[in-house]
């Protein structure tokens, strides 16, 4: 855990210990080899640097984690501003196919079909299927089993370069 404490002249201050099996690497990427100091000025308030520690913690931790899973050959974690910028090019990519020339109505009702009654359905509770009316706001769409299962049908509709850059994103992020 790390400490946020105000030094002498009224500053914020933090400071994270960066391991030592990711140091030199660490040091390289972002000029810190021992530590990692967050500062911030004497008159931010204390919820607001509070919020910006648990940013850069986060950050940081993302950093170590991400330099491991590329040392190992894993998949590397995303922080939720990663996800949303990957989801955002799979956004343009996917709208660029069809800004022009979108097809018959016809397609994106299949489309909409296939998700809802063939791949989607297959994944509702029992208690769903008896009373669609007791899961109004669909959690059960939600559950990591469940964008398991879907992962795979939204796959093969990802370009090669969205693709590329996601290969190496751990299975166990929900996207």
């Amino acid at each position: 855990m790390v400490a946020l404490n105000r030094i002498a002249d009224g500053r914020w201050f933090a400071r994270k210990v960066i391991p030592e099996d990711v140091r030199e690497e660490y040091q390289r990427l972002y000029g810190h080899k021992r530590e990692a100091h967050l500062k911030l000025p004497a008159d931010t308030s204390r919820h607001e640097a509070k919020a910006r520690l648990g940013e850069w913690e986060a950050e940081v931790e993302t950093r170590i984690a991400t330099l491991r899973a590329q040392r190992n050959g894993e998949g590397q974690p995303l922080t939720k501003l990663n996800a949303i910028a990957l989801a955002g090019r799979w956004y343009i990519w996917f709208i660029k196919q069809y800004e022009n020339d979108p097809g018959p109505a016809k397609r994106w009702r299949e489309t909409a079909d296939y998700f809802v009654w063939d791949v989607l359905r297959d994944e509702a509770p029992d208690s769903y299927e008896e009373d669609p009316s007791s899961d109004p706001h669909g959690d059960w769409e939600k559950a990591p089993e469940v964008r398991e299962a879907v992962r795979p049908h939204v796959a093969v509709r990802i370009p090669i370069d969205v693709a590329q850059d996601s290969e190496m994103i751990s299975p166990t992020i929900p996207i």
